[in-house]
């Protein structure tokens, strides 16, 4: 409630606001209530992108890390929205994590979500081995035969 108190010629004017009520609530940490899924693709195929979602009392701020081996992390360029799509260029295990980050006023908090392994793999041709074509000369060679045999008359 504020008092305003004016004096002119002796006389004082005194005015009353209505109260006001101010509450304060204390930054939340960042809570995933999704988090990054793991997933296995051939080198060069499209990906489904990395995605996780998490709550807070304040605005939320997201950022992407990599890893090789899942202890050393890289924050990834530009990579500052809840979702991201891993590259497929090269074959190779990598791990991807999230950070939140809640900002109110002075106090900043940070959640990580859990790591999601993408996997990529080189993708095989399927190549017909010599056995696999000895095996068909073969059984094309015994139904020759059963053919033949079939057509001598006996006596």
């Amino acid at each position: 409630r504020v008092v305003v108190t004016n004096t002119l010629n002796g006389d004082t004017a005194i005015a009353y606001s209505n109260s006001a009520s101010v509450s304060v609530q204390e930054l939340s940490a960042p809570v995933f209530t999704t988090q990054p899924q793991s997933a296995t693709y051939a080198i060069g195929t499209t990906v489904t992108p990395l995605s996780a979602v998490a709550t807070s009392n304040a605005p939320i701020s997201y950022s992407w890390s990599e890893s090789n081996d899942g202890t050393t992390w890289v924050q990834i360029s530009g990579a500052t929205t809840n979702s991201y799509i891993p590259q497929t260029t090269s074959a190779g295990v990598k791990y991807y994590k999230l950070t939140a980050t809640a900002t109110g006023g002075s106090q900043t908090k940070t959640a990580t979500s859990n790591a999601a392994t993408i996997t990529v793999y080189a993708a095989t041709a399927i190549t017909i081995t010599a056995r696999i074509i000895s095996f068909l000369n073969f059984f094309l060679l015994l139904i020759l035969t059963n053919l033949i045999i079939s057509k001598v008359n006996w006596f």
